[in-house]
């Protein structure tokens, strides 16, 4: 086996972690920034439907964050505490995980469906 091919899975797995990082910051700058699109939204008596669609959707990084701090700490409301700070982290670490399975086990797939003793012999 190649000196690539054994850091393979460290690679994907340093590239797995920043993906996630970047996924759950841009997500909490979306939220943020949808929250106070909805404060103002709020204050001069219009709806917040649009808002609320945009939320679920650009937020759906932080759900596992938000899953396991509910899970920890009791209830939903907890994480309008101070157990907030931790939905991004406790985010970034298990949708790295999430990504380097997913990516794993597409690799080993692909590897196998390239593996020369399950490959058509074309050239005698």
């Amino acid at each position: 086996m190649s000196e690539r091919g054994k850091s393979g899975w460290q690679r994907r797995l340093v590239i797995s972690c920043m993906c996630s990082a970047a996924a759950v910051v841009l997500s909490t700058v979306v939220a943020i920034f949808l929250s106070s699109l909805e404060g103002r939204a709020v204050a001069q008596g219009q709806g917040t439907s649009g808002i609320d669609i945009a939320e679920y959707v650009f937020c759906f990084p932080l759900a596992t964050g938000w899953l396991i701090v509910t899970t920890l700490f009791g209830e939903w409301r907890s994480v309008h505490g101070g157990q907030i700070a931790l939905v991004p982290v406790f985010s970034v670490v298990v949708d790295a995980v999430i990504i380097f399975l997913v990516w794993e086990f597409w690799h080993r797939k692909s590897s196998k469906e390239l593996d020369a003793t399950h490959s058509l012999h074309l050239n005698g």
